[in-house]
């Protein structure tokens, strides 16, 4: 049921998006289905039914789907926010930021042994949340209303993805 409703959500996101030309529906769908792909990669599902035999892909998928988890993340938030517009110098930071991050943990994740996609998996979560929530919170204080909407459905979200981070690196315990 779990996979189901994300089926769907990341679904309403392609349709919302080809019916309204609105490219954040679009970014709502990657964000969607690279968070559904994620979990379906930790919990195994790939390694048991997809590709059972590719040690490649069964090492590497989790991070690569996590990237698309991320990056959606990071874009809806700026298409949703506006920030491009509202806020041009915040806006600046984060998009060479996420590019950057987004071809560095995919090389990681390509090229080299688990901890390293691990630590840079972490930075961008924690970086990334932390971004979103100061975005949302300059929104609102400005008084755009879609803030309220924002902050409303994912401020727990973004603290708890920062402070899950920080306990992966082990800045706070357990």
């Amino acid at each position: 049921a779990f996979f189901g409703v994300l089926v769907m959500m990341a679904t309403f996101g392609v349709v919302a998006y080809g019916l309204l030309r609105e490219p954040m529906f679009l970014w709502y769908a990657l964000m969607v289905g690279g968070f559904a792909l994620w979990q379906a990669s930790s919990e195994g599902l790939f390694a048991t039914y997809v590709w059972p035999a590719n040690r490649f892909l069964i090492d590497r998928a989790i991070h690569l789907f996590g990237l698309l988890f991320g990056g959606g993340a990071i874009y809806f938030t700026r298409t949703y926010l506006a920030t491009p517009e509202r806020l041009p110098r915040l806006d600046r930071v984060i998009v060479p930021w996420t590019l950057g991050a987004f071809f560095g943990v995919a090389g990681w994740a390509l090229l080299s042994p688990g901890g390293l996609q691990v630590v840079g998996e972490v930075s961008i979560t924690v970086i990334g949340a932390t971004w979103a929530v100061a975005v949302s919170l300059i929104s609102f204080r400005q008084g755009y209303r879609p803030a309220n909407y924002y902050i409303l459905a994912w401020f727990i979200g973004c603290i708890a993805a920062v402070a899950q981070g920080l306990r992966a690196l082990g800045w706070v315990p357990s």
